[in-house]
């Protein structure tokens, strides 16, 4: 293939994802307000529940969830670091290579013009970068507070028996159970929008720029997005495997605990219980399915295969 048409393709790519980008962020923020509206909704119906859930606890226990949390709290910092650095460098570079970073734009020859069109696309760019930062801040501590319900739910139900405190019983148990159940439901309902167009939107995004770094060989922002998305890929995936791990925890305690010597009633309940753990939740992505790390890997090897044949089509 020729130099020139080399180029032209490596501009083509850059304007498709360039542009697939800012129509992505634009309809994020623009929902940015409903999604506020239904958030705070869900959050005044979650807190009565962790606040009993954490109240009824051990002292002991409560450090136990609280050490456990550590681990997602240190990705939750190194992910908020690499895209503050993501963003500083989509910001940075254009206005240091005097070029712009949304392509689909017409160049500026002028410098008096260039700054103007750089300030009017970072005026457009930031908000909409700061709403994406907002949901996966907002998505993370909420995943993360399931999680914890999840662990306390199974620490009580693990002392269903002759030791369970007189303040906690198997219908409370069951209802709290039913509660965080729904709560999970509603938060991956409320952020279906967002995590389906995250998706869709950054894998086009990142397979544009693959192919770009391809074809031209040197580009410092395609090299930038196919690192941060991925690792925003891993993270929502770690976070769904660790609440399906911490739903799952239910039916194990249920059946390791000492029900049998329950009534009836409360065996059927801790029945009910067991039976509707043995499908984890976790974080879901309509018309994709299940965020885990199985998923992670599968949606990373397809990638980088698609890569490697291209990248042989292409050097051929």
């Amino acid at each position: 293939m020729a130099k020139y048409d080399r180029t032209d393709v490596a501009g083509l790519l850059q304007k498709l994802g360039d542009l697939l980008a800012f129509l992505s962020m634009a309809v994020l923020y623009i929902s940015m307000s409903k999604f506020r509206r239904n958030y705070e909704a869900l959050l005044d119906r979650a807190l009565p529940t962790m606040a009993s859930l954490e109240e009824k606890a051990t002292p002991s226990f409560a450090k136990e969830v609280n050490r456990s949390l550590n681990g997602a709290r240190v990705q939750f910092t190194c992910t908020l670091v690499l895209q503050t650095c993501g963003i500083c460098g989509v910001l940075i570079i254009p206005f240091a290579t005097g070029d712009t970073f949304f392509e689909f734009w017409p160049p500026a020859k002028d410098h008096g013009l260039f700054l103007a069109k750089y300030a009017l696309q970072v005026y457009a760019f930031l908000p909409c970068m700061l709403c994406i930062i907002m949901y996966q801040n907002a998505h993370a501590v909420s995943i993360a507070a399931l999680e914890a319900m999840f662990r306390h739910l199974a620490n009580f139900i693990g002392m269903i028996g002759p030791d369970l405190p007189a303040h906690l019983s198997v219908a409370k148990l069951t209802r709290l159970h039913s509660q965080v159940l729904l709560l999970a439901a509603d938060l991956n309902r409320i952020f279906s929008y967002y995590l389906l167009t995250a998706f869709w939107a950054g894998s086009a995004i990142a397979m544009a720029s693959a192919l770009r770094l391809l074809v031209s060989g040197v580009d410092t922002r395609g090299a930038i997005t196919i690192v941060v998305v991925p690792v925003g890929y891993f993270w929502v995936c770690h976070l769904g495997e660790r609440l399906a791990k911490a739903s799952e925890s239910i039916s194990e305690a249920a059946y390791f605990g000492d029900w049998l010597s329950l009534s009836v009633p409360e065996r059927k309940m801790i029945l009910f219980q067991m039976q509707r753990a043995h499908r984890p939740e976790t974080v879901v992505v309509p018309f994709v399915g299940a965020m885990t790390l199985a998923f992670f890997m599968t949606t990373v090897n397809f990638w980088y295969n698609n890569v490697a044949v291209l990248r042989k089509i292409i050097r051929s």
